[in-house]
């Protein structure tokens, strides 16, 4: 039986705990609007969980362990193109991770994903009972349990509430409040021109624990959130993926203005993108706006 409502009547914390009291094995969806996100459990484990923003975040956090380098990413990434199977499968195959390492990294973005999918205080979720992930060579499962205790911990610690966007501008504010070192690494990356994305990228530490720290130095009004930067053409062009996958995720959810949405960002970066069109063309047809759908075909 479907599990369905809004974060807002329960809170994503609880509804983990009674799928893991319930033993209960399928996939949670989880939307804020903005973003999109699965969480698979078995008999009440997670495991798996992404954001449809970071398909590929397994990649990324090998990566800032100096675990794999920039070429192997690079080249499981054209691997996966052609056999459309599992980034971390295609890193245990090539020889380039052991499995251990592997299942601690997809640990910690099962971590990572549901620390950030906490802070959404607004949004649906829907439960399906009895569906599975992709099939994968490395299985883990990780107890609810464990992270819902660390990221009560961790709230609490930061008194945080939301994640800074990553296209914000971080200005420094007062270098003179208290900072351990690590704060101060980090202060030192801040300079009033670079974006969360960019201070992060700039760190060459693991995303997550960048942003705790951000985190933290908004709290202690050492630095202060300025304008979003404006995403150069190379940036705009990257993130086109990502629109369609969030566009196809919200259209499966029969989201259609939000899935409207982010198919409307793919033709305003790239007006003769054949995929953004067609996708526009199927919304306009589930909206019943039939000429809008045919026009948008013709393109």
């Amino acid at each position: 039986m479907a599990i369905m409502g809004s974060l807002k009547e329960m809170s994503l914390p609880d509804v983990i705990q009674m799928l893991a009291l319930g033993k209960k094995t399928g996939v949670l969806s989880v939307t804020n609007r903005e973003n999109f996100a699965y969480i698979y459990f078995e008999d009440g484990k997670i495991i798996e969980a992404r954001l449809v923003s970071k398909e590929n975040r397994i990649g990324e956090i090998l990566l800032k362990n100096g675990i794999i380098t920039e070429e192997d990413l690079k080249r499981a990434l054209e691997i996966q193109k052609e056999k459309k199977i599992p980034l971390g499968d295609i890193l245990v195959e090539e020889g380039i991770v052991d499995e251990e390492k592997l299942r601690d990294g997809l640990k910690k973005q099962i971590e990572e994903t549901l620390f950030t999918l906490f802070t959404w205080e607004d949004g649906y979720f829907n439960f399906e009972p009895e569906v599975y992930p992709q099939e994968k060579r490395v299985h883990i499962q990780v107890n609810p349990e464990d992270i819902l205790l660390e990221a009560a911990r961790l709230f609490d610690e930061l008194k945080v509430t939301r994640l800074p966007d990553r296209d914000m501008i971080l200005i420094p504010e007062n270098p003179d409040v208290e900072m351990d070192e690590k704060e101060r690494r980090i202060f030192s990356l801040i300079d009033g021109k670079r974006s969360v994305e960019e201070v992060v990228a700039a760190s060459g530490d693991e995303e997550f624990e960048v942003m705790k720290v951000i985190i933290s130095l908004l709290g202690k009004g050492a630095i202060r959130e300025g304008e979003k930067k404006k995403l150069t053409r190379e940036k705009e062009l990257a993130r086109i993926g990502e629109h369609e996958n969030l566009g196809i995720a919200f259209l499966e959810m029969d989201m259609l203005d939000e899935a409207e949405r982010e198919f409307r960002r793919i033709v305003e970066i790239d007006p003769s993108s054949l995929s953004g069109n067609f996708y526009l063309s199927l919304v306009k047809f589930r909206k019943k706006e039939y000429e809008e759908a045919e026009r948008l075909l013709k393109k």
